[in-house]
């Protein structure tokens, strides 16, 4: 059986870690729909244990958990480091892609994720929980942090690791973008498409003149 993955549109990597301002907030992002089974409130609470850290997380999505999001932000007293902005287009997606650090999804289960592909193009090192397909994306490691799902004590160990790290988050993003451009491109989506498509067509048996009678 043969795998053909997803592929993604490479964010435009003009803007990306390497350039960003060199300033002391750690710019974290979370791109989600806002369900309980994306695990936002596992970040949330791993982030209110690193008072050490000076961030901003940038929430990005809707769902039925904004609110109740929004007040555990309030409980754990890190609201005032939280920008929760909703809706994004695909344009302004990319936008906050190119003004972050680093990437986290702590989802408690996910079938592929191409968010996590759109990140690890804009050359962010990816924070993701080892679950589903998000290995064969995010090489632990390598293009970034794999963690256990519903621990966010692991995920804070791991915010802290790339926090006190710039260089490191510099060659895991580097890493990540290479990965997405020599794997998963529409271009390589395609090749690997027809490629499918041949080896079927030329597996299947001729009848011989006969059995067409």
């Amino acid at each position: 059986m043969d795998v053909i993955y997803n592929g993604v549109d490479v964010v435009d990597s003009s803007n990306t870690a390497s350039s960003k301002r060199d300033d002391s907030c750690l710019r974290l992002l979370c791109v989600s729909r806002l369900i309980p089974r994306k695990g936002v409130a596992d970040l949330l609470r791993a982030l209110s244990t690193t008072p050490d850290i000076e961030f901003e997380l940038t929430l990005a999505g809707t769902g039925p958990s904004f609110d109740t999001l929004r007040e555990l932000a309030q409980t754990l007293d890190i609201a005032y480091k939280l920008n929760m902005v909703g809706y994004c287009s695909p344009d302004q997606v990319r936008e906050h892609y190119s003004r972050s650090d680093i990437f986290i999804l702590p989802t408690h289960s996910e079938a592929f994720a191409n968010v996590i592909l759109e990140a690890m193009s804009a050359a962010l090192p990816v924070i993701a929980c080892d679950v589903g397909g998000v290995a064969e994306k995010v090489i632990d490691g390598e293009t970034g942090l794999l963690v256990a799902p519903r621990q966010p004590m692991l995920l804070a160990a791991a915010i802290r690791d790339l926090a006190a790290n710039k260089s490191r988050r510099l060659k895991l993003g580097c890493a990540g973008q290479r990965r997405v451009k020599e794997h998963f491109t529409w271009s390589r989506n395609a090749e690997q498409h027809v490629a499918a498509y041949i080896s079927a067509t030329n597996s299947q048996s001729i009848p011989a003149e006969e059995e067409l009678i």
